[in-house]
């Protein structure tokens, strides 16, 4: 094992033993705690780890790839809320980048 293999599996159990010492002295709430120990962020975790300080980057974004795929249902129900206010941020972005690209100089020149 190489060395920046070796730094990585060190952060992630470094972190994850300090997680794990921090829920068992009860310093999380509920919400934060359900979070945290969500099957699904450990691979995002893992992933960041490898893609960050391992050797193989290709093995983390794999793993940061499934992680937010497992998360897929999560990501659906929230752009289908998300649709209901896209097009009225749509027209207010369009209308400050008009204001901004040079509308308001224009005006009072």
């Amino acid at each position: 094992m190489n060395n920046r293999n070796k730094l990585a599996w060190g952060l992630i159990s470094l972190i994850i033993g300090i997680l794990f010492l921090l829920k068992y002295l009860h310093m999380f709430s509920g919400t934060w705690e359900n979070w945290i120990f969500d099957y699904r962020n450990l691979f995002i975790l893992i992933g960041g780890v490898f893609a960050f300080v391992g050797k193989n980057k290709t093995l983390g974004i794999i793993l940061m790839v499934v992680g937010i795929g497992l998360y897929l249902d999560d990501i659906i129900l929230w752009t289908k809320n998300l649709s209901n206010i896209l097009w009225p941020i749509i027209l207010i972005l369009t209308g400050v980048l008009l204001l901004v690209s040079g509308g308001i100089t224009k005006l009072f020149k």
